[in-house]
């Protein structure tokens, strides 16, 4: 169980970089410009990230792969604890056929949710919303 929690407080992660990663890229500079002259204070923020994007980018990026690795490396060894004796018993196979079985069983479900809602959702959210999800992120 505590596995499964740790999966799905970095999809959750992933989720948020992923939005805030995409908002982040197509917000408006001008309209940034506006609220900064007006004193919003997330706006200036905003547009001292923007000075340097790629600063910006690559702490994102390497925030949403580091999430990743943990999903995965907390999935695989879930896999192999648990997943691997039960496949073992219920085919009749060796452990390492079971194995196999059991990180396949772990990583497509895990790679199909990761890709859905850690990266398509929340960009598309993102798209439609870069503003208000910019600053939620500042």
């Amino acid at each position: 169980m505590f596995e499964v929690l740790v999966i799905l407080i970095c999809l959750l992660l992933n989720a948020i970089l992923s939005c805030i990663e995409m908002a982040f890229v197509t917000v408006s500079r001008a309209h940034l410009k506006q609220l900064a002259i007006k004193g919003h204070i997330s706006a200036q923020r905003i547009l001292k990230l923007k000075e340097n994007p790629e600063r910006t980018l690559s702490v994102l990026q390497i925030g949403i792969t580091l999430v990743g690795a943990i999903s995965a490396a907390v999935g695989g060894a879930s896999a192999d604890t648990q997943l691997t004796p039960y496949f073992q018993k219920l085919f009749s196979i060796s452990h390492e056929s079971a194995n196999v079985i059991s990180i396949v069983a772990i990583v497509l479900p895990l790679t199909y949710l990761n890709v859905v809602i850690g990266e398509l959702v929340p960009k598309s959210l993102a798209l439609r919303f870069p503003m208000r999800l910019v600053f939620a992120g500042a």
